[in-house]
């Protein structure tokens, strides 16, 4: 069944994991190939949206990009836990000790406030304030530019006592290195509505046509924004010789409630999936799960390598279907296929 081109994938995306399962087994029967973003912040951000309170959850590739980080962004990641460390124990003076002298902090609502004296009285009223306040910070990237500058993007959290809402707003610090220390010389925050934006933004390389061809299928792939830019919405049809065609819908989008990227794909043979993404530079993993038309569950890794505008590596890994394990998939390579016409229906001819 057609089914199984989505199994091991578990999300279609591209549908082109087809070509990277060619060498899979399962002890039953040979399936077909599988086809194939840390400054503290003003406690009152204005146009921050309110979401439940919840306890953070790290992104996917957040300990890998750790653990693969260099000396320097390692120094960047240790500011954010003692970011973290100060602002929860409500120890302003500690906090100052991570700002440059001449240092700014910009708000959601475009206020900037500068030096370390005046940054000290945000602190110090919120704290008085909100004296249960806490911070939450999910480091999403962190880039060192040459020897003395460094940029760290990412998602704060604000609570201000254990029974409220939590407030959500993405932010970005840019790092300058004095001595042996770095930073921070400049720290804002983004309105939500931006942020949300932002977050999908880094996928709108994705709006157009996309081909995979191998000797197993030739599948086809046309992504464009919905009318709000809300999602990445998707359509592809799978044509394999020796199985016949399958076609297929994507939603990709911004989940409020688990804070990520998440990806939502339907089958024509009645197969659907969920996956939840994270990006790490040009690369981007995906935890995927779902269900086929025979209600067997199925689990995969995805990392999506972007290599330019027009290029992208494929490669799946950790695939079990109804539990089983089946074998790491080689990588895929996916190539845009020109200007994409208008109508989507194009996408099945």
């Amino acid at each position: 069944m057609l089914t199984r081109v989505l199994a091991c994938s578990a999300l279609g995306f591209l549908a082109t994991t087809w070509c990277a399962g060619a060498d899979e087994k399962t002890p039953e029967k040979s399936p077909p190939k599988a086809p194939a973003a840390a400054a503290p912040t003003e406690g009152k951000p204005a146009e921050k949206a309110q979401v439940k309170s919840e306890e953070k959850q790290p992104s996917v590739t957040e300990q890998e990009a750790e653990d693969k980080a260099s000396p320097e962004e390692k120094a960047i990641r240790e500011i954010v836990r003692q970011t973290e460390a100060a602002f929860n124990a409500h120890d302003s003076k500690q906090l100052l000790t991570l700002f440059s002298e001449e240092a700014e902090v910009i708000s959601a609502g475009g206020q900037i406030t500068r030096g370390r004296e005046d940054i000290q009285g945000i602190f110090d009223g919120v704290f008085e304030e909100h004296p249960e306040v806490s911070l939450s910070i999910e480091v999403e990237s962190v880039r060192v530019l040459g020897r003395h500058t460094a940029i760290e993007e990412g998602i704060s959290r604000i609570t201000n006592s254990p029974d409220s809402e939590v407030e959500l707003s993405r932010y970005s610090v840019v790092y300058e290195k004095d001595g042996e220390a770095w930073k921070v010389v400049s720290a804002r925050d983004v309105p939500l509505e931006e942020a949300v934006n932002d977050h999908l933004e880094q996928l709108g390389w994705l709006v157009g046509d996309w081909l995979d061809e191998c000797p197993e299928a030739i599948v086809k792939t046309r992504y464009r924004w919905s009318d709000s830019r809300r999602f990445i919405i998707g359509e592809f049809r799978v044509n394999a010789p020796e199985e016949g065609e399958l076609d297929g819908t994507i939603h990709i989008g911004w989940d409020p409630q688990l804070k990520q990227l998440r990806s939502w794909v339907f089958d024509s043979e009645g197969g659907y999936s969920t996956g939840v993404w994270a990006r790490n530079e040009d690369t981007w993993v995906v935890k995927l799960t779902g269900v086929l038309a025979d209600g067997r569950t199925t689990t995969a890794t995805h990392r999506l390598h972007r290599h330019s505008e027009d290029h992208a590596t494929l490669e799946s890994s950790d695939r079990v279907i109804g539990g089983v394990l089946i074998d790491d998939a080689e990588p895929v390579e996916i190539v845009r296929r020109g200007p994409a016409p208008e109508a989507l229906s194009e996408v099945k001819q």
